[in-house]
């Protein structure tokens, strides 16, 4: 069978034949290395380097026939130039850079090469924060663990990831993880001992500790205010701070005062210690006070401001004794924050004057080297012991037998209740200063004096408080038409007399 083909169809074979060689060739005019379906370029590159280079048969012209964006490339021979700086930061991944490039050869079809040309990230931006301070807020005595806030930076450089690092100053908080900056509470917090934190937060875009050769960071602050919380009941003043765990109390005794008999006090009462005050425990919220009498108000004979706290009568006492009030003070806006103290108020009869002091100053003696407990001397001559006396002119007889005498100040000298100085500690040579005081034990009306000790060198000039025994019998008369007389009886005792002898 002759299979040769015939007439036209024997043309058309060796149209086809033809073809084929001339796409051959085309195929192989120029190509791109490796066959890259994608070029890859570093961002930042200087403009005129070489993105790639085509492979290409001897006699080629290749030409750029367009390309998208326009004017970023060029060609050079086979070598396709970059005409700008490329930035991964503007760069869309999604949509490569496209050249599209014919290469030609006399007598041959042409050959069209399509690159996409990808722009490719390295580290060349710093991460950043959005503020270059930040302001947190945290309830004190918060858990451990405790979420404060999360702040995180960005980084232009999409493909670089960050890591963290807190300086917090007493190791107060610390981060969740180096790559996760989730501020954690890590000690107890307590207003009254810091009321805010300042810290300072880092970020770089390399590992903690690595030799990365590039490495950016940036940092910013973290101030943490410590919010007071409302734990601590009202605490009535003066009072003394206690710690018991990680609780404060303040410890107060209550208040003490008097009243007279059948009088109604038209101010409010005076208290010791005074006024009657209460102070929100949590000093950072200083929440309102309200007071209320509990119990000991028997009669309605006393009333007591709500907001003040002072205390007022509404009617004399007609009955001498001891009253005893229940005072609660709470928090106006929650009644569970409440303490209790007692006001105690002694009834006395009232006097139309004070105790005095016979004189208004004194002044005494006594060797260094007199032991404790000696007495202070009237002179240095003498061996008769300094002695202070006092009257009260609401007693016919001058003598008050509910009398106090005590030392206002200073702890060198005491004083007895007959009235006797004596050394309570080793005194340096010199004056002492001191003040005294003399009390009406049943009102606790008093008044005051100096003395001045004269604390000399040498042999003691005393004999202990020991060897005397005391009892005084007071009769007045003086510039304030007052007769004092005294009586005083002394144990037999080497160097001492039995004397009964009237003094004024």
């Amino acid at each position: 069978m002759d299979l040769k083909p015939k007439g036209s169809a024997a043309v058309f074979v060796l149209l086809v034949l033809f073809t084929l060689s001339k796409f051959s060739e085309a195929q192989n005019l120029c190509s791109v290395p490796d066959n890259l379906l994608v070029i890859l370029i570093p961002e930042n590159n200087a403009i005129g380097v070489v993105v790639t280079t085509l492979n290409a048969e001897d006699g080629v012209m290749a030409r750029i026939t367009s390309q998208n964006p326009e004017g970023f490339f060029s060609i050079s021979g086979y070598d396709l130039i970059a005409e700008t700086v490329l930035d991964y930061e503007t760069f869309n991944p999604s949509k490569p850079h496209e050249v599209h490039i014919e290469c030609t050869k006399a007598g041959s079809l042409s050959t069209t090469l399509n690159l996409k040309i990808a722009v490719e990230d390295v580290n060349d931006n710093p991460p950043v924060f959005a503020y270059s301070q930040y302001t947190l807020n945290v309830d004190e005595l918060s858990k451990v663990d405790t979420s404060v806030g999360l702040i995180t930076a960005t980084d232009p450089d999409k493909n670089d990831r960050l890591y963290y690092q807190l300086d917090s100053p007493e190791g107060e908080f610390a981060l969740e993880a180096d790559f996760n900056p989730n501020i954690l509470v890590k000690k107890r917090l307590d207003y009254d001992e810091v009321k805010e934190v300042t810290m300072m937060l880092y970020v770089q875009d390399t590992p903690i500790g690595s030799t990365a050769e590039v490495s950016h960071t940036a940092s910013t602050t973290i101030v943490v205010n410590i919010i007071d919380i409302d734990n601590r009941p009202p605490w009535f003043q003066p009072c003394t701070e206690t710690e018991i765990d990680t609780s404060k109390i303040c410890l107060m005794s209550g208040y003490n005062g008097n009243v007279n008999l059948n009088e109604q006090a038209v101010s409010p009462l005076s208290l010791e210690p005074g006024p009657l005050l209460a102070i929100d425990g949590d000093n950072g919220r200083n929440d309102p006070i309200v007071y209320i009498f509990l119990g000991g108000n028997e009669g309605g004979i006393f009333e007591i401001n709500t907001d003040t706290g002072s205390i007022t009568m509404q009617e004399p006492v007609k009955e001498a004794g001891t009253i005893v009030l229940s005072v609660m003070a709470y928090q106006k806006e929650n009644v569970d924050q409440f303490a209790t103290t007692t006001v105690i108020l002694k009834v006395v009869e009232s006097t139309n004057f004070p105790p005095t002091f016979v004189k208004s100053s004194y002044e005494g003696f006594i060797s260094e080297d007199a032991g404790v407990d000696s007495l202070v001397l009237e002179s240095k001559t003498s061996n008769r012991p300094l002695r202070v006396q006092a009257t009260d002119e609401d007693f016919p007889s001058g003598i008050n037998p509910n009398l106090r005498f005590e030392i206002v100040d200073g702890t060198d000298f005491s004083i007895t209740q007959e009235g006797f100085i004596l050394m309570a500690k080793a005194v340096s040579p010199g004056p002492v200063n001191l003040e005294m005081r003399v009390v009406d034990t049943t009102n606790e009306e008093s008044s005051t004096a100096s003395l001045t000790v004269e604390v000399t060198p040498g042999v003691p000039t005393t004999t202990p408080a020991t060897a005397i025994m005391t009892s005084s019998i007071i009769t007045t008369e003086s510039t304030a038409n007052t007769k004092l007389t005294e009586i005083t009886t002394a144990t037999s005792h080497p160097g001492i007399t039995t004397t009964t002898r009237p003094s004024t």
